[in-house]
C-alpha cells in the first residue's frame, strides 16, 4: 500500500505553499552548511600549496626582463 501524506492546508482549504517554501529553504540551508563544512575541512590540505604557488607566481612576475631599461627606452635606442 502507498503511504498517504497529509498535505498541509490553510483554513480556506488551499495548500499552504509558504510552509513548503520555508521547509525547502531550511533543507537547502542545512545541506549548504554541511557541504561548506566538509569543503572547509579539505581546504587545509590545499591552502598552503596554493599560497606558495601565488607567492612564486608574483615573485616571477616582479622580476624585470631587461628588455626595457630606463636609459634606452622600449626600442633599445638611447633616449638622448
Amino acid at each position: 500500500m502507498e503511504a498517504r501524506h497529509q498535505i498541509r492546508r490553510r483554513s480556506d482549504g488551499s495548500v499552504d505553499v509558504d510552509f513548503y517554501r520555508r521547509e525547502a529553504f531550511l533543507l537547502r540551508r542545512a545541506v549548504r552548511r554541511k557541504v561548506c563544512k566538509r569543503m572547509a575541512s579539505h581546504v587545509g590540505r590545499f591552502a598552503r600549496p596554493l599560497v606558495v604557488l601565488v607567492i612564486v607566481t608574483l615573485a616571477i612576475a616582479a622580476v624585470p626582463t631587461g628588455a626595457c631599461s630606463p636609459a634606452t627606452g622600449p626600442s633599445g635606442v638611447s633616449a638622448r
